[in-house]
């Protein structure tokens, strides 16, 4: 998850950066996974 905490990804929201994990075939999770993540990390 370190695309959700990084500061590079910010501005972009969860469910796009679910769809561009998959697609560089980094991380297999749901947009509603990437999103509890993000919040557990940011805290």
């Amino acid at each position: 998850m370190d695309r959700a905490a990084s500061t590079d990804y910010r501005h972009v929201p969860t469910g796009t950066l679910a769809v561009l994990a998959q697609r560089l075939g980094k991380v297999f999770a749901s947009p509603a996974t990437w999103y509890r993540e993000s919040q557990r990390a940011s805290r």
